[in-house]
């Protein structure tokens, strides 16, 4: 791991020609314009469609992204960012989302799929600010490697196809990499403070772990030169920092002193109040549990298992430079304050984000970058094929953070091969294969630097390309054979609700809810940002604000009882539709929440059907439902009406007819096909046709190929199949 650096003899000409940066040639344009292609059309290949099912264990993916670009689509809509003067989430309206969201939408409009664009334009900034910043540490072949590897990541693909915060703090962050690392002039570390002040405070608060490695970077450079990055000046470090610290000010002024009680109030309840006090600091068993399953459960590491295991190696070959003692007085012997900066910037946000109690994937999808780009510094050098090491003694030091490192990746291959086993006893096994799993890297360790040592390291060889070219293609195949996967299955069910609710609900009506903003993206009913279940509900919420309806999920129907029950008491259950296989429930509450406005709201001919049928009056209800169908061509919710009312009135041709038309409104709903699949079995058990369990057949089986993992469908299929044979 100790391979000496070709510039550890001086600075050849070579190494200055690095130092200013090196040329582009014509090929790499070629592969970096090709690359760039394929990863640009993973992200905008049907732009909105819905995430890919079990995306993410929170809901996140269909709520959260909407939210960040929510203030930009009521400005470009109504000309005012906060048309209802709902002050509370100043944090998003002044986030570096909302300025590209607001020319986004006035270029292309407001709806669903350039409310992700706005996450394309982020995501793929900040894969590129990293790419750059490989470039410059470590080399075109390995940063065009990277922006592959990095690129084609199912995680980075599919999240990077939203809004979140996460993809602009990266930006900003990586976008300062790239200055501090390609310039040196006091406005170029000036602006590279500010943009990683903007990652933090104007982005995602997480950004503020950024703050370690580039200190670490900084220390380094301070001291040592290096080909790639050379040294740095305590004064230029000092204009970094009045960067950072103009940006500080600047949020103090901007977010801070208008609304300190609301801005305190959201980082309270974000922070502790809505999951809790941070369960990895209140016991050592705790820490370690957290240590130890942090990107597990939510799907990070196992859709990076090669490319995770090879950035490890990456960690333990830098920490080994960082252990000797030679290193402080030399410099690193293999790599440069680069290596430094990705080895910190892992480290730092492992440990920073495992210890907390909600832990979604988008929070860990930072680590990512360096993961890539550890594995495609490791593969390439592989590639080429590796300089002498020298035989000056392992450090202590090395061999004990070795073995820690190692139980993660060691418990978390274990916990992954349960369900292969398939015994409870494997998980048994897992527990005692973490101390095990440490030993066994160092032994592994110990016995390859002996032999390179001896025999010396492997040198370039067909046998070295080929070991390097199989590992890529792993590396590879994890996200491209998900994407490939889920261009089988891709569905639009978020634009088609989108389009329901604008009918469901009249002029007049102002939605709030965790869903409220995702469907009405497509449409121009109004909305409010909330979030139920806080320590400190606000009892006055519903008086305040002419709230009409509600979009809710199960969770948040049971907090909402608990916080507002007078409201949750007299609501209308107007429909339920599905986001995934999560249900949600549109609720008319406009006659019981106190506010004068929302009192005198008109329900809809589709709502007054609704009610009546509820109330059993189905001449009522028949009238209306007609009366929205003569307004209206096609609706999820009229037509499931509609299918309700001529099943109780004992026509089913007329139930069948209302049920195809709500799927031709909404033809990729995978509950929709499995409910005409439903009726369909159950009248051939009635009529004892034949014919209609090939029907009901078809219907089952889109629906399974719409939605692979939904449980409820595939029970209820694999039961039909059972009954038919």
């Amino acid at each position: 791991m100790n391979v000496q650096s070709p510039q550890s003899s001086g600075w050849p000409q070579s190494a200055v020609v690095a130092a200013r940066g090196t040329p582009w040639t014509r090929l790499e344009l070629i592969l970096f314009i090709g690359i760039l292609a394929i990863v640009s059309f993973a992200r905008l290949w049907q732009l909105e469609s819905d995430p890919p099912w079990g995306l993410s264990f929170s809901h996140d993916v269909y709520t959260d992204g909407s939210l960040y670009t929510f203030y930009a689509k009521e400005f470009v809509q109504t000309g005012d960012f906060n048309p209802l003067g709902d002050e509370r989430f100043g944090i998003f309206l002044k986030s570096t989302v909302t300025p590209v969201a607001v020319v986004v939408f006035e270029i292309f409009g407001v709806g669903l799929w350039q409310s992700n664009l706005v996450g394309v334009l982020y995501s793929l900034g900040a894969l590129l600010c990293f790419y750059l910043f490989m470039r410059r540490i470590a080399g075109v072949p390995a940063s065009l490697l990277f922006l592959l590897m990095a690129g084609l990541s199912y995680n980075l693909i599919f999240f990077g196809r939203q809004p979140f915060l996460e993809h602009a703090m990266a930006f900003w962050a990586f976008l300062s990499l790239v200055l501090v690392t390609a310039g040196r002039r006091p406005w170029v570390m000036l602006a590279a403070g500010f943009c990683l002040g903007l990652a933090m405070l104007f982005s995602k608060i997480h950004g503020i772990i950024f703050l370690f490695p580039f200190a670490c970077m900084f220390l380094w450079r301070l001291k040592f030169d290096a080909p790639r990055l050379p040294r740095l000046s305590s004064g230029q470090v000092a204009w970094f920092g009045l960067g950072t610290l103009t940006a500080a000010l600047t949020w103090f002024a901007v977010t801070y002193l208008p609304a300190p009680g609301q801005v305190s109030s959201f980082f309270q309840e974000n922070t502790i109040e809505l999951h809790g006090a941070p369960e990895g600091l209140q016991s050592l068993p705790d820490f370690i549990q957290k240590l130890l399953t942090f990107g597990f459960d939510s799907e990070l590491f196992p859709r990076m298992t090669l490319c995770a295991l090879i950035g490890f190696v990456f960690i333990s070959a830098v920490i080994y430079q960082v252990c000797r003692r030679k290193s402080y007085r030399d410099g690193l012997g293999w790599g440069n304050a680069g290596y430094l900066f990705i080895t910190a910037m892992i480290v730092a946000f492992y440990l920073s984000l495992m210890i907390w109690n909600y832990r979604p994937l988008r929070y860990g999808l930072i680590l990512i970058y360096p993961m890539c780009a550890g594995a495609a510094i490791l593969l390439t050098n592989l590639w080429r094929g590796w300089k002498n090491i020298t035989s000056e003694k392992t450090p202590l030091l090395f061999w004990i953070t070795l073995a820690v490192i190692a139980v993660i990746p060691g418990y978390q291959l274990f916990a992954a091969s349960q369900d292969m086993v398939g015994t409870d006893w494997w998980l048994i096994v897992s527990k005692y294969s973490v101390p095990v799993s440490g030993i066994i890297a160092v032994i592994i360790t110990a016995v390859v630097l002996h032999l390179a040592r001896r025999h010396g390291p492997p040198r370039r060889s067909v046998f070295n390309r080929c070991v390097a070219g199989l590992l890529i293609a792993g590396c590879l195949l994890e996200g491209i054979l998900g994407f490939v996967d889920w261009t089988g299955r891709v569905a639009f069910t978020l634009r088609d609700i989108n389009r329901d609710v604008e009918m469901a609900v009249g002029p007049g009506a102002v939605v709030t809810g965790p869903y409220a903003q995702v469907l009405t993206l497509e449409n121009r009913v109004p909305a409010i940002i909330h979030m139920f279940g806080t320590a400190h509900p606000d009892p006055e919420f519903f008086r305040k604000f002419p709230i009409t309806h509600l979009l809710l999920d199960g969770g948040n129907v049971l907090r909402l009882t608990e916080d507002y029950p007078d409201v949750m008491r007299a609501e209308e259950h107007m429909c339920t539709y599905f986001a995934g296989e999560t249900k949600v429930r549109l609720m008319n509450v406009a006659g019981v929440t106190g506010n004068p406005v929302a009192a005198v709201y008109r329900r809809t001919a589709l709502e007054q059907g609704i009610v009546a049928l509820r109330r059993g009056d189905t001449a009522v209800a028949r009238a209306q439902t007609d009366a929205f169908f003569r307004a209206h061509s096609g609706s999820i919710a009229g037509g499931l009406l509609l299918f309700e009312l001529s099943e109780g009135a004992g026509d089913p041709a007329a139930a069948e007819a209302a049920l195809k038309k709500a799927v031709e409104f909404s033809p990729t709903s995978y509950v929709l096909m499995a409910r005409l699949g439903r009726f369909y079995r159950d009248r051939a058990r009635a009529t004892g046709q034949r014919d209609l369990l090939d029907l009901a057949r078809r219907y089952y089986e889109e629906a399974v190929r719409l939605a692979p993992t939904a449980e409820r469908t595939l029970d209820e299929y694999q039961k039909f199949l059972e009954s038919k044979d």
